[in-house]
């Protein structure tokens, strides 16, 4: 008897909307949902248990989100079953903010959802210093380029030197289409002729 298993089947359950928030991924003002994604082993590509679970709070427009641990899910997800529940109607809206009041004038439950409110309104700034970090790591890759061509580009003087005026000018307007080194080349080699681009 041959038997397939298999791992790495993934089903996304999503729970419902949570709460409005300034998604720092997309800006947009959206409701977040709430999602849980297990992850499955299989015999014949049917799911038989569990062997990871990921608790993830998403924007609604573009998917972006945080992981949540377990506790943080179980609050939301009281959450995210009363606004289903209201909005399919089995709910009515003073019972769905009673729901909602009792989590929030629970001290523990009040400081986790603030934590995550907090987490998600400082992702901005966290990608502001990633991004400048990229910037600074980019800025330092270019001018690590730009030395290495200044390195190189006296190899490049004698053939710049052989080059009609009008070569190197179109040379120069293709700049970018030409090694930098032989640019830095032809560039001094137009300043030595004293040509006008």
């Amino acid at each position: 008897m041959i038997v397939i298993f298999g791992w790495d089947y993934k089903k996304n359950i999503t729970l419902g909307p949570v709460l409005e928030h300034q998604c720092p991924y997309c800006s947009k003002k959206e409701i977040w949902h709430l999602s849980k994604r297990s992850t499955y082993f299989t015999i014949f590509f049917i799911p038989i248990f569990s062997y990871e679970i990921n608790y993830r709070y998403l924007c609604s427009y573009c998917r972006s989100g945080i992981q949540l641990d377990k506790q943080t899910f179980e609050i939301f997800k009281t959450i995210a079953e009363a606004n289903m529940s209201f909005h399919e109607g089995t709910l009515t809206e003073q019972v769905r903010i009673k729901i909602i009041s009792d989590l929030y004038s629970n001290p523990d439950c009040n400081q986790i959802i603030q934590k995550i409110i907090d987490h998600i309104e400082h992702l901005p700034e966290d990608f502001k210093k990633k991004e400048i970090e990229l910037e600074n790591e980019q800025a330092l890759e270019l001018e690590k380029r730009r030395i290495d061509a200044i390195k190189e580009s006296p190899k490049w003087y004698s053939l710049a030197e052989s080059k009609s005026d009008s070569e190197l000018l179109n040379i120069l307007n293709r700049r970018y289409d030409y090694n930098p080194a032989l640019i830095i080349a032809i560039e001094k080699e137009i300043e030595k002729r004293k040509l006008e681009n």
